[in-house]
């Protein structure tokens, strides 16, 4: 496999499940990619190109793992169908591509792919924490049908812990229900005013799992406990404990007893961010599409979170690549339906290949 030809690898990589494991992928990766190898701290798939004595060191990076379920691969002429072909191995594809052409003249390119980006992001997290301050510029590959993004929205994850009164269903008004309250607190979530930013957006969240009681049963049972995911998209200039706080408040006088709680470290959340659009390199990502594409791209922000997050926190970040979230007919991303356009994965790859060939 020639890792320079984005459209055999990326047909490649969609028929390599990696959404529950990215152990195949991964050993795929570095038999295919000139000198990688996995970042033993990390997980990382890492390769890089270059000297970092002089010039412009360049991170690029996206993710090998998809959310599941696997979906089989398929091709026509103008798609590539399948888990992952969108996001991210689409994008993936087209930074592998460029950074196997190019042979950096001055500084290095640094090509850096995620193992769960995901879920909980720790792998690019903990590479950056050894790594990230060593770096001047990245290039972040999300699906953002190949204009430039330079802000995305954050992603918080809390879990509630509602805890009733067991009681017998026959004399349900002498306990109390932990599914009454998730079910308030799920109406108090759907109706809460939301936060807006001139650039960003609006917040919103959504609540992804409800599970408790005695599942599966046919019980005459109050059920005591329920716990649920509440994954919230926020804005500037709301942190992660901004939002708990707005959680345990606006529960308090619940029946129950509501407790709020982080699922990992709240500083490996994605929180939104912004780099200026006259940094370097937006504005040369800007004018490698314009010189591939003949067409000026958008500036604007990705519409969803993304692991540009932790990049943004060491280097100006440019998030790009083929394909989008979504389109008039609905999701792509996560979807069934999940798809790339042909024709926009070489055409990034190009892209690429002609950013770095006018900065390293």
């Amino acid at each position: 496999m020639d890792p320079r030809e984005p459209l055999p690898l990326l047909e490649e990589l969609v028929q390599i499940p990696s959404h529950e494991s990215v152990h195949k992928i991964r050993e795929y990766l570095t038999d295919v990619v000139d000198e990688a190898h996995v970042h033993p701290e990390s997980g990382c798939v890492i390769a890089s190109k270059g000297s970092e004595n002089g010039g412009t060191n360049v991170l690029l990076n996206s993710h090998m793992d998809v959310v599941p379920p696997h979906m089989p691969y398929e091709r026509d002429d103008d798609e590539i169908r399948g888990r992952g072909s969108c996001d991210a191995k689409g994008c993936l594809v087209s930074l592998i591509s460029g950074f196997s052409r190019v042979m950096p003249k001055s500084g290095q390119v640094t090509l850096v792919i995620s193992p769960d980006e995901e879920t909980y992001s720790e792998g690019l997290y903990d590479y950056l924490a050894l790594e990230g301050d060593r770096f001047d510029m990245a290039i972040n590959g999300e699906p953002t049908g190949l204009d430039v993004c330079n802000a995305a929205r954050g992603s918080l994850k809390y879990i509630v812990d509602f805890e009733g009164v067991a009681a017998h269903a026959g004399t349900s008004e002498s306990g109390r229900s932990a599914v009454s309250c998730a079910a308030e607190a799920v109406r108090r979530l759907e109706n809460m005013e939301q936060m807006e930013h001139d650039y960003l957006g609006t917040s919103n969240q959504t609540v992804s799992w409800i599970q408790g009681g005695p599942v599966g049963e046919l019980t005459s049972q109050v059920p005591r406990e329920v716990s649920m995911f509440i994954n919230r998209w926020n804005v500037p200039p709301e942190s992660p404990r901004d939002f708990k706080q707005t959680l345990e408040e606006m529960l308090a006088d619940l029946a129950c007893d509501v407790t709020v709680r982080y699922p990992y470290q709240p500083n490996r959340f994605l929180e939104a961010h912004q780099v200026n659009s006259d940094e370097t390199v937006i504005q040369d990502m800007v004018d490698a599409v314009e010189g591939t594409t003949g067409s000026r791209p958008e500036v604007r922000p990705f519409i969803v979170a993304a692991e540009s997050s932790f990049l943004s926190r060491y280097m100006p970040t440019a998030i790009f690549g083929p394909g989008l979230c979504a389109d008039d007919e609905g999701p792509i991303a996560h979807s069934d339906r999940e798809y790339v356009p042909v024709d926009e994965v070489d055409t990034a790859a190009d892209i690429v290949t002609s950013f770095l060939e006018n900065t390293v």
